[in-house]
């Protein structure tokens, strides 16, 4: 069980003090179970690295489990944890999004392309022909938003069914410096929240589904990243990286934002330097990669207003 759940997504007022306990993870994977390689994606497995990194979380519908991004054994691969439990559920895939009815993870093969596994483990299959990444299930379960680099200059958002089938493109690049990235869908499914970059700058836009309409949110950061919102789509959490690195995909460490996305408002949302906030399904707390000071990072809970900060993984040490 994560640590919170008196109820069946979050834990109530009463529960908030199990956040500050110890949390023991067992960190032993079961012989083989859910360990499959990505199709089409054959790989030699690296041996496990000296500073691992855990990143990109996503909340099972149900509040149970996270599915993340690690290369503790290697990778990097998809794995779960429900805070004592940890499986890997594919070898050789990145970026997992937790589908609706919770039967199915979405994920960024390593090589390009986006894949559909069974949340417990099973035979990936490619629903994309040509590249892509950073998929996002709407709220319906039907289709999936993803960072698509196959426009005629930067990256776009392309939308695509779950089958596979009735690929459209939703927002492209007009201009070489341009690119969008990290689609988000709006609880209700009207709109995504994605990232825009403009010859240098990156903020967070929103884009209506049926026209491709986009309105800027007042309170992006230089460098935001990867936005979720919260599940009663009055609020957006994002990160803005802070790091050193010249280049940028999103995926660097910073200062975490929590955004009123009618008002504008903004706030921060914890002195941990993070990346990749997710909002749980029940609005009370927000998983992220939390940057350690050796080096790595590890996956974070905290409650949207930063308190009850809780370390969810703990890699053994080499």
């Amino acid at each position: 069980m994560l640590p919170l759940p008196a109820t069946r997504h979050d834990y109530e007022s009463s529960s908030l003090v199990k956040w500050l306990l110890p949390i023991a993870l067992a960190l032993t994977v079961a012989g083989g179970r859910a360990e499959t390689l990505a199709a089409g994606l054959t790989i030699a497995q690296s041996p496990a690295p000296e500073v691992v990194t855990n990143w990109h979380p996503t909340w099972s519908p149900d509040g149970e489990w996270i599915a993340y991004s690690s290369n503790r054994d290697g990778g990097p691969d998809i794995w779960k944890t429900d805070g004592v439990h940890v499986r890997r559920i594919v070898r050789g895939g990145t970026e997992p999004d937790w589908s609706p009815d919770g039967k199915r993870i979405a994920f960024s093969g390593l090589k390009g392309g986006i894949y559909l596994v069974p949340a417990a483990g099973g035979t990936p299959r490619r629903i994309t022909a040509a590249a892509g990444r950073e998929p996002s299930w709407s709220p319906d379960g039907r289709t999936i938003a993803y960072t698509d680099p196959e426009g005629a200059w930067g990256s776009g958002i392309s939308m695509i069914r779950a089958d596979g089938k009735r690929r459209r493109v939703l927002l492209s690049a007009s201009t070489e410096w341009e690119e969008y990235f990290s689609p988000a869908w709006s609880p209700d499914g009207a709109q995504l929240a994605t990232v825009f970059s403009d010859f240098g700058q990156y903020d967070i836009v929103f884009a209506t589904i049926r026209g491709g309409a986009t309105r800027s949110s007042s309170s992006s950061g230089s460098r935001a990243g990867r936005p979720s919102w919260s599940p009663d789509g009055r609020f957006i959490v994002y990160s803005n990286d802070e790091s050193s690195s010249g280049s940028y995909d999103g995926g660097g460490y910073g200062t975490m934002f929590v955004t009123d996305v009618r008002s504008g408002r903004t706030r921060s949302l914890t002195r941990v330097q993070g990346n990749g906030p997710a909002w749980s399904p029940g609005g009370k707390r927000i998983a992220f990669a939390g940057q350690k000071r050796e080096g790595g990072s590890e996956i974070y809970l905290a409650s949207p207003d930063g308190s009850h900060l809780v370390q969810l993984t703990k890699t053994p040490p080499r």
